[in-house]
């Protein structure tokens, strides 16, 4: 199960969703930088002192209508603030969701919703 949580350590507030589809989209921002030296050279610097982090892109198929609500509920009351997200590999992050409008699709009359969204953040 995959499962949105406020505030990330000892939750007052959840949300339980189906696994995401396979083929997640995952990018690791190494945030340094790169430059070329006058003799051509590819220079790196990076200071162990600035954030690394991870965007996530998650899609769900098939939620239901109880599920979707509760997500758009918490898309709205935690917007911009930190969560926490324990994911279908068991794998706890914390961090914010960057995506915005969050993407929510009705496939069936009232009985089946597909959603997406965009998370950046760190393991814990």
């Amino acid at each position: 199960m995959f499962t949105l949580k406020y505030p990330p350590i000892s939750p007052s507030d959840t949300v339980v969703l189906r696994n995401p589809e396979i083929g997640d989209i995952q990018r690791v921002h190494g945030e340094g930088i790169v430059r070329r030296t006058r003799g051509g050279d590819l220079k790196i610097f990076r200071d162990n002192d600035w954030p690394q982090g991870q965007t996530n892109v998650y899609e769900f198929r098939a939620l239901t209508a109880a599920q979707k609500d509760d997500l758009i509920s918490f898309l709205q009351d935690y917007a911009g603030l930190e969560i926490g997200i324990e994911d279908h590999l068991g794998q706890d992050w914390t961090g914010v969701i960057t995506s915005s409008p969050n993407e929510i699709v009705t496939v069936r009359d009232a009985c089946s919703y597909d959603a997406s969204f965009e998370f950046y953040g760190a393991k814990v």
